[in-house]
């Protein structure tokens, strides 16, 4: 009902008068690509986020012209196409550094960490990982800011990131400090893989309960 409410606004709208609320109907379309997104439909969510970054330009709005880039992105990299993600991920931070805005360039770059490493590619990952802890201002003597989501869940990414290059006991501090910011989920994953790498049957049997108890 919501998303007929906002196509109809859309189309009401004169896009060619002078007068025209660009800054409203570019909310509009980032309301109806949030919707779209949660039902799967990728490339609806594309083409709204692409208009609403596309009216954020006519309505001055600079930040939300390349948010919205960012956020068709992450929506491509959910179809599956990762290989066109990381190239609009470079074109969106470089946006954000050309205008002025080199902590949202920084933070932006947290998807793309973690896309890396499920891509197994450390190398390229700890390069981000670098930028995106001393540049995002998100965290303060290496602990994250807890107000922002982003931040904490990162914990996730650092675990992803020790555990694939092998150190196990820096991966298991980080999925552990995920359990205080509320991610049980993320935290009793991570630790279930470091301990079946560690073949510890006791802990491997705990973590596989608690992991499935909180999916449910």
């Amino acid at each position: 009902e919501s998303l007929e409410h906002f196509m109809n606004a859309v189309a009401c709208a004169d896009t060619t008068a002078a007068d025209c609320d660009c800054y409203t109907l570019s909310c509009v379309y980032g309301q109806m690509a949030e919707i779209y997104t949660v039902q799967y439909f990728f490339d609806k969510a594309i083409e709204c986020y692409n208009a609403y970054s596309r009216y954020a330009l006519k309505a001055g709005r600079m930040d939300a012209y390349v948010s919205g880039k960012e956020f068709a992105a992450i929506v491509i990299c959910e179809k599956g196409d990762t290989l066109e993600y990381f190239n609009r991920m470079r074109e969106c931070m470089q946006l954000y550094k050309d205008n002025g805005m080199p902590k949202e360039a920084a933070t932006a770059m947290h998807p793309l960490i973690l896309a890396l490493l499920q891509r197994q590619e450390y190398d390229s990952a700890h390069y981000y990982m670098q930028i995106y802890e001393k540049e995002s201002g998100l965290f303060a003597n290496n602990i994250p800011d807890s107000s922002y989501p982003s931040a904490s869940y990162y914990y996730f990414s650092k675990g992803l990131y020790y555990e694939g290059i092998g150190k196990l006991d820096s991966a298991e501090h980080f999925y552990r400090g995920l359990q205080k910011y509320g991610y049980n989920t993320e935290a009793y994953r991570g630790l279930l893989s470091v301990y079946a790498q560690r073949a510890n049957a006791d802990s491997i049997h705990k973590y596989m309960k608690l992991y499935e108890f909180s999916m449910k």
